[in-house]
């Protein structure tokens, strides 16, 4: 469990927040830009299992990932070229982004034990399964929901959210996101937040907003139940 979070977090940073624009385009375009994409993965995967580097086998799962990684997101591109980008193939590519990565703990390797924790503040937070799992579920209300709800609107509108639509976005589901964790009369400020961006109405749809809404929601309950 202790690895697997992190490699998760390790997946969710380089296919959200650290694959910028300029890297999904020639990741699109050339082979180059997918193993630019899975390297950015691998050297993540690395970092984050550093208490585990001087086990070879830990190498050789992180370097099996990041193959898998490659061979993934080519399918993607080599299907993308003949058919279209859509929401479905978004879900597909993450289920088996994570699917992989589960595969490997499948065998449950008894040798990779929790590591001992470190006092050091920085080290402590990774050290805390909680921490980590509220860096996840961040990254999920920001900017994963930020890439659904973009190949939502590709899938049905064939154009993609506007660039200053998708970073207001973001802004809104963390805010919502920590109200529902904070909760008691917290939640009675998620009404106001939505009503404040109702002039932006022309750049998304009511069904654009209740999914935005609903998705940071169920993010912020989840965490919440994690307290």
């Amino acid at each position: 469990m202790f690895l697997f979070i992190r490699l998760v977090l390790a997946h969710l940073l380089a296919d959200f927040p650290f694959q910028f624009d300029a890297i999904y385009r020639l990741k699109l375009k050339k082979a180059a830009g997918q193993i630019l994409h899975g390297g950015i993965f691998t050297l993540l995967a690395l970092f984050l299992s550093w208490p585990y580097l001087n086990l070879p086998l830990v190498w050789g799962i992180v370097l099996f990932l990041g193959l898998a990684h490659v061979i993934i997101d080519r399918a993607k591109v080599l299907y993308i070229d003949k058919r279209s980008d859509n929401v479905w193939t978004f879900c597909l590519d993450q289920l088996l982004h994570l699917a992989v990565i589960s595969s490997v703990f499948l065998i449950k390797p008894t040798f990779l034990s929790t590591p001992k924790e470190s006092q050091a503040n920085l080290l402590a937070l990774y050290f805390n399964d909680l921490f980590i799992l509220f860096f996840i579920g961040y990254i999920i209300t920001t900017f994963g929901a930020d890439a659904l709800l973009n190949s939502i609107k590709k899938t049905l509108q064939s154009y993609s959210l506007p660039f200053r639509e998708r970073h207001y976005g973001i802004i809104e589901r963390t805010t919502i996101t920590s109200l529902v964790i904070l909760g008691g009369y917290y939640w009675l400020l998620v009404l106001p937040i939505l009503l404040i961006r109702l002039p932006a109405k022309a750049s998304r749809s009511y069904p654009h907003i209740i999914l935005s809404t609903l998705l940071a929601v169920i993010v912020g309950l989840i965490l919440k139940a994690l307290l």
